[in-house]
């Protein structure tokens, strides 16, 4: 009998162990988060201080910025110089990352394609490095700049259309 209350006694234990460790692990990191909120804050203020106190036209550069970010330039950007921005120059980002897949990998990626599309599967294999050279010299991240660029390249415009395709299905 005694064994067998014992045996109760330990299982509670273990349980109600088990039970605030789980509690303890859930509530201790939205207490952390709050902290360090607040402790980037203030982080943030000292900075800022620290800025005014070493620059004086601080503020005034700050409110340009600003004031460009809402217009959209960038201010005391050097003329002709072009930085791809936004939704583009993310797109433009992602387009030249498949340029190495395409130079190195066309048979690997011929395979990864056969279960979706055969036929882009064949045109990757057979077209590799016309397209990888092709994406190097993309300057916009948009499908008609891609394609015409394809077909610049060498490759036939049907086949652009589809690598075209299989590339925005990618990314």
């Amino acid at each position: 009998m005694s064994n067998l209350l014992l045996k109760r006694k330990t299982v509670k234990l273990v349980l109600s162990t088990l039970v605030f460790a789980l509690i303890f692990t859930a509530f201790v990191p939205l207490l952390e988060n709050k902290a360090q909120a607040k402790e980037n804050t203030t982080t943030e203020q000292q900075f800022y201080q620290e800025q005014l106190k070493a620059n004086p036209n601080f503020e005034k550069d700050l409110s340009e910025v600003k004031l460009g970010l809402k217009n959209g330039s960038i201010p005391n950007q050097p003329p002709g110089k072009v930085q791809p921005r936004g939704g583009f120059g993310a797109t433009l980002k992602a387009i030249k990352g498949l340029a190495p897949v395409f130079r190195h990998g066309g048979t690997a990626l011929s395979w990864m394609l056969k279960p979706f599309s055969k036929k882009a599967a064949t045109i990757a294999k057979r077209n590799g490095r016309k397209i990888a050279n092709a994406i190097d010299n993309l300057d916009k991240g948009t499908r008609k700049a891609l394609e015409n660029a394809l077909v610049k390249a060498g490759v036939p415009r049907s086949d652009a259309k589809t690598i075209v395709y299989i590339i925005f299905l990618i990314i």
